[in-house]
């Protein structure tokens, strides 16, 4: 024992009570003095005896010879077991036990740190120091991670703390006489240690203003206990719902949840406080032991539980908020629940970029709905397996192999993901049908979405996909009765939408721009109708190669470096309807009779001709959730409206030229003869001879500025038409009196 431990013991009431009343005013006194003595003659004071070892304030170990290496005075690895002190003299260094064991010889502390900052002491056995000396003692410093460490067997102190301020942290404490004590010691974090079957769990002296939160008490004698009076003051959880910590001898119960716990349901937090003192109470009391999450896979059990315990998930009966983010080396988290709802409230599941690793994994699950959850750097985002009737809503997959992929799944709902820098494919159905995947931003993957092997009647709709290396879409491999519509494709690298021995697929009202090699390209596919797509600048619009029977119709071909290439010229395709074709913008026929229609056909090869080719774009527009009006027209259309009985639209072009407009009217939405009025005027118009009990096609001119065109019943145009005015000028004084200039 030295003049410190002496002077520590006594200052805390502890020393006289480890040695017989007997040997009190003789050896403890005699020790004092020689203690004492030693200090006014500046004789050093060894600790350990001549077996200390010393990492010293130059980085050198002295002995050389200690079972201590390292490489660049930083890091510190213990290569062998040690028997002796470790004296640290060094800062801003990280000893690394390696999982060997520093045990004590009979007298000197284990590791004895003072007045240095910023070290780390982890993954060393610490055990088998005799009384009075410590497992580590730490004095005087500062920013001191003790973390990682099994520390056990001690007949005094496993930590002693003096007027330090520092990180014990993730450490087994058990079967010590104490497990840490503070003395003068404030601003510590004590988190995620396991006590137990000490003497004492903790000790303080004079030591507020720390904070313990998820450390197990578990059968110690006494879990906490306080020397002074008054007490010390400090901090025993870390709020709602993170939690305090778990007490072995806490008896509350759990039926209630929230920040007061004052509403109906478990959260694994105590429904009343648990006390130390009246100056100190765990206001969240844990009702399982804290087991840490961190780097491990989290699981959502079948019985609702979630394991670990310490993982950042709060339960409210069916629904699941994450609280804190997820670092994973495995899996992230898997779901073995039906019927609940995973709300990652914009926290952060990580992997480590293992290719096998998964973000979200449901196996056999149903009705689960995975949303607003940040998930990267996994081998697979969101996975799921045999799976139905799923929701994955509004998440943000980046940095992933696969962003989403559903494999044999079915009935489940993929909508408003952003799903952005993924090595391989954002969604991708792999024998998997009857899926919805609506509205998601698909930016900077190798393939956007992917439709393989037989996976049937899907809803591939109002997508945005951006800067693809490979496929924005892709339907391959006997994927059949897809609907993709609506999708925004812009600057693929090599494909648009792609359909590779796919049949029966509808692709219709895309928009496709920007692809460096093809907009839509069939191979050895067929019976496929690509309908009302707008193909817009790519190198080829449509690349065709052993494909047939397919119907091109309405589609936009607008300024391709080729608009068609077909690979097998012999094999015929349908390149209009008998009615109507495309717009080809390098069309240069004429439109003697004034129907809309080219009155030559426009060529691709000897077997594939169009008809029909149309004389201005093709635009379909939505008036109910059943039918749809459809306009073929040599002007830009906006502020399209039916508001129940008139169809109103704008048309505008180059001042003073010629524009036209072929709208088709469904009868079941305006059915009668027509007004048409352009800027107030009435107009006459050609009922065209397509015209039929379902669908009555109007042609009409007008000369180019901007103009309002408004189509009425003609029978009630006497009311309809000032009505309809009256409520355009109701709706422009609202908006201004409601957006003043």
């Amino acid at each position: 024992m030295n003049w410190l431990h002496v002077i520590l013991l006594l200052e805390n009431g502890e020393g006289l009570g480890r040695f017989r009343a007997g040997l009190v005013s003789g050896v403890s006194v005699l020790v004092l003095f020689v203690a004492l003595f030693g200090v006014v003659l500046n004789v050093p004071v060894v600790k350990g005896g001549s077996g200390t070892i010393y990492i010293r304030a130059d980085g050198s170990i002295d002995p050389p010879d200690a079972p201590i290496s390292t490489v660049d005075n930083v890091t510190y690895t213990l290569i062998d077991n040690v028997y002796e002190t470790i004296m640290v003299e060094r800062s801003n260094i990280i000893i690394d036990g390696n999982g060997y064991t520093l045990q004590g010889s009979g007298s000197g502390d284990g590791f004895y740190l003072s007045d240095i900052n910023n070290v780390t002491i982890t993954r060393t056995n610490i055990k088998g120091f005799s009384p009075l000396w410590y497992g580590i003692i730490v004095t005087r410093s500062f920013n001191i991670s003790i973390c990682g460490n099994n520390i056990m067997n001690n007949s005094h102190y496993g930590i002693g703390l003096f007027a330090s301020h520092n990180n014990i942290c993730d450490n087994n404490i058990t079967d010590n006489d104490r497990g840490i004590g503070l003395y003068s010691s404030h601003n510590n974090f004590v988190v995620g240690n396991n006590f137990a079957n000490n003497v004492y769990g903790i000790r303080l002296g004079d030591s507020s203003d720390n904070i313990f939160y998820h450390n197990n008490f578990i059968n110690n004698e006494v879990q906490v206990y306080d020397e002074d009076i008054p007490k010390s003051i400090n901090a025993w959880d870390n709020g709602y719902p993170s939690g305090g910590n778990y007490w072995s001898d806490y008896n509350g119960t759990d039926l209630l949840n929230g920040l007061y716990q004052n509403e109906t349901g478990t959260d694994n937090i105590g429904d009343t406080p648990y006390t130390i003192d009246a100056n100190n109470v765990d206001n969240y009391p844990l009702i399982h032991p804290y087991v840490p999450f961190e780097h491990q896979t989290i699981y959502v059990r079948a019985d609702g539980s979630v394991d670990p315990s310490g993982a950042p998930i709060l339960r409210k009966g069916g629904l699941y908020f994450l609280t804190g983010n997820i670092n994973s080396d495995a899996d992230g988290i898997v779901v073995e629940k039906d019927n609940i709802v995973v709300e990652g409230s914009d926290f952060t599941v990580e992997g480590r970029e293992d290719g096998f690793s998964h973000g979200t994994i449901l196996s056999g699950r149903s009705n689960v709905t995975i949303q607003n959850t940040n998930i990267k750097n996994f081998g697979y985002g969101i996975y799921l397996d045999s799976s139905s009737d799923n929701s994955i809503v509004g998440n943000n997959m980046t940095d992933n192999g696969e962003a989403i992929e559903l494999d044999k799944s079915s009935n489940n709902t993929i909508v408003e993901n952003n799903i952005t820098n993924n090595a391989d494919t954002g969604i991708w159905l792999d024998e998997s049908s009857n899926n919805n995947v609506v509205g998601n931003n698909i930016e900077n993957n190798t393939n956007g979405i992917e439709l393989g092997r037989s996976s049937n009647c899907n809803k591939i709709n109002e997508n945005s996909i951006t800067a693809s290396e490979s496929h924005a879409i892709l339907l391959c491999y006997s994927s059949s009765n897809n609907d993709v519509v609506e999708n925004n494709i812009t600057a693929s690298k090599e494909y648009g939408i792609r359909l590779y021995k796919s049949s029966n697929n509808s692709i219709s009202r895309n928009i496709i721009t920007d692809s460096y090699y093809l907009g839509i390209n069939l191979y050895s596919s067929s019976n496929n109708s690509i309908n009302g797509n707008t193909i817009t600048n790519n190198s080829i619009g449509i690349l065709l190669g052993s494909s047939s029977d397919n119907t091109f119709c309405h589609n936009n071909l607008i300024n391709n470096t080729a608009q068609v290439d077909d690979l097998t010229p012999e094999q015929a395709n349908l390149w209009d309807n008998g009615c109507e074709g495309n717009y080809w913008s390098d069309y240069n026929g004429t439109d003697a009779n004034h129907d809309g229609i080219g009155d030559s056909n426009y060529t691709i090869d000897a077997d594939n001709n169009d008809k029909c080719p149309l004389m201005g774009m093709f635009t379909e527009f939505n008036t109910t959730s059943e039918q749809h009006v459809q306009t073929i027209c040599n002007s830009t259309i906006s502020d399209f409206q039916f508001n129940g009985t008139a169809i109103s639209f704008n048309v505008s072009g180059e001042n003073d030229t010629t524009g036209f407009c072929r709208i088709c009217i469904p009868t079941a939405l305006m059915h009668t003869t027509y007004k048409v009025f352009v800027s107030g005027t009435e107009v006459s118009y050609n009922l065209l001879s397509c015209s039929n009990e379902s669908h009555s096609y109007l042609y009409f001119n007008y000369t180019h500025s901007t103009q309002e065109v408004i189509i009425i019943p003609e029978f009630s145009s006497f009311l309809i038409l000032p009505l309809f005015m009256i409520a355009t000028l109701l709706a422009v004084i609202v908006y201004k009196r409601k957006h003043p200039v």
